[in-house]
């Protein structure tokens, strides 16, 4: 009778420490498949019609190899608009991706379609210790008024050491808050000159 209660104690201790080893090893799988995406700076300030420049991040918590992106860039299209899109590592997806041939429609829907891949089999290296820029983007303010760049609906894609594709990641996301400067006076009235000087421009070429 004693050695089957010791038989079952024992049963029970070694169930609770399957248990909780498998309950940490997957805390730490997940703690280790962690992609962050910000941008080169959180928090820039720009005066009204000035044109300011970001670069996207990507930081995997682990070094691994990109072979592909899809990342969504919102803006307020009241506020901002883009001005031109660069990728800086790999090529566009065609016809996924969007470039500077679609900066009309871009701005009239108010995000951006960053769609990437790369070329070679072996992948791009990412490191853990680094931040890679993997696109650069330049926006317009137009409006002094506060707001806020932000990803959504991220997915990176990685490859696996037997070759396979990953994209399970846990993403974790920082936005970029842009501080509207308003124009002084002497601006304000070179912008008024400006405006009239190119309106007699267009009905004299007409």
């Amino acid at each position: 009778m004693r050695n089957n209660q010791v038989k079952v104690t024992l049963s029970i201790l070694i169930f609770l420490f399957l248990m909780s080893w498998f309950v940490n090893w997957n805390k730490v799988s997940a703690e280790s498949k962690i992609f962050k995406l910000a941008f080169d700076s959180e928090k820039i300030s720009v005066k009204k019609y000035a044109n300011y420049t970001v670069s996207i991040l990507a930081t995997p918590s682990a070094d691994t190899f990109l072979r592909g992106y899809e990342l969504r860039v919102n803006f307020d299209k009241s506020k901002t608009l883009v001005e031109s899109i660069e990728y800086s590592v790999g090529t566009v997806s065609v016809d996924i991706g969007d470039t500077n041939s679609q900066i009309e429609q871009i701005n009239k829907r108010g995000f951006i379609k960053i769609t990437g891949e790369t070329q070679s089999a072996e992948g791009y290296a990412l490191s853990s210790l680094n931040d890679t820029a993997i696109a650069k983007l330049i926006f317009k303010n137009v409006n002094d008024l506060p707001s806020v760049v932000s990803f959504s609906n991220s997915h990176i894609y990685t490859i696996n050491p037997d070759s396979t594709l990953f994209s399970d990641w846990t993403y974790i996301n920082k936005d970029l808050k842009i501080e509207g400067q308003p124009l002084s006076l002497i601006e304000k009235l070179k912008t008024f000159v400006n405006s009239i000087n190119s309106r007699f421009f267009k009905l004299f070429i007409h």
